[in-house]
């Protein structure tokens, strides 16, 4: 499906891959605990072989491959960027640096102590010990309108539930203005994410620039509860055209293996 993706595209895709964090996620398969990070490894490998696009045979514990062969082959020679994701420990972050061209951040409210000592500062340490230029990609959510209380009405309230449902799996421990569920409201959530007028978009993409040294930002605009589909789809083009445009004009395309060629403007 990946490749297929990749041909449709004219080479556009990268793939954030990660062993995930809650366990339904590999509950519903079936899958012990103990058993997901040699799977998730193993999986790695596979797909490292196969973006090749020639035959390969790999034999191990979890998953055996005889003759295989990726068709049709990838767009982008040699196969499309994978990033990596890992958030919940610091091994996972770490493990980033060696499968990955980057490592992606979870969209949750970063703790500025927390994000240069065991977040991000642990993912590029890592990574220059390999010989890799680190490249931090921040997940965020987000969404434009003309007043903040327009967009607090109309994205907010979804975001807030998703923020509200990883609070209770544990996930906010690091950070100190959420100790909570009743913290967790709209004008408290704010400052982490990406929301409300032009300028204040801009503004809260220049913090993360500044103040995180983030190289680049992956938006999300709907979650699970809403907007609708329609809404999203006319809120992308308008956060296209009144924030990103702003970037793109003013900032050069990163020249980074994680990025696609063909996404560099």
């Amino acid at each position: 499906m990946a490749v297929v993706i990749d041909n449709l595209s004219g080479g556009r895709l990268y793939t954030t891959l990660s062993r995930g964090f809650h366990p339904a996620y590999w509950e519903q398969f079936g899958i012990p605990q103990e058993k997901l990070l040699g799977r998730f490894k193993e999986s790695l490998e596979i797909w490292r072989l196969a973006k090749r696009g020639e035959p390969f045979t790999f034999e191990g514990q979890h998953w055996h491959v005889d003759r295989g062969l990726l068709v049709p082959q990838p767009y982008q020679p040699g196969g499309w960027p994978i990033w990596g994701g890992g958030h919940a420990s610091l091994a996972a972050i770490e493990r980033c640096a060696e499968y990955a061209e980057c490592w992606t951040c979870d969209p949750y409210p970063l703790s500025p102590e927390a994000w240069e000592i065991s977040q991000a500062g642990a993912y590029r340490r890592r990574a220059q010990d390999l010989g890799k230029e680190p490249f931090v990609v921040l997940m965020r959510d987000g969404w434009v309108a003309d007043t903040f209380e327009e967009a607090a009405e109309a994205f907010g309230r979804h975001y807030v539930e998703e923020l509200r449902f990883y609070f209770e799996k544990g996930i906010f421990t690091h950070h100190p203005d959420f100790r909570r569920l009743e913290d967790i409201t709209p004008e408290r959530v704010r400052e982490h994410a990406i929301i409300g007028t032009r300028d204040d978009c801009i503004e809260q993409i220049e913090k993360y620039q500044e103040r995180f040294g983030v190289d680049y930002i992956s938006l999300r605009q709907r979650m699970a509860t809403g907007p609708s589909m329609g809404e999203t789809a006319e809120q992308i083009q308008r956060f296209g055209e009144e924030v990103v445009s702003y970037f793109h004009e003013r900032d050069p395309a990163p020249d980074h293996p994680a990025i696609p060629a063909a996404c560099r403007w």
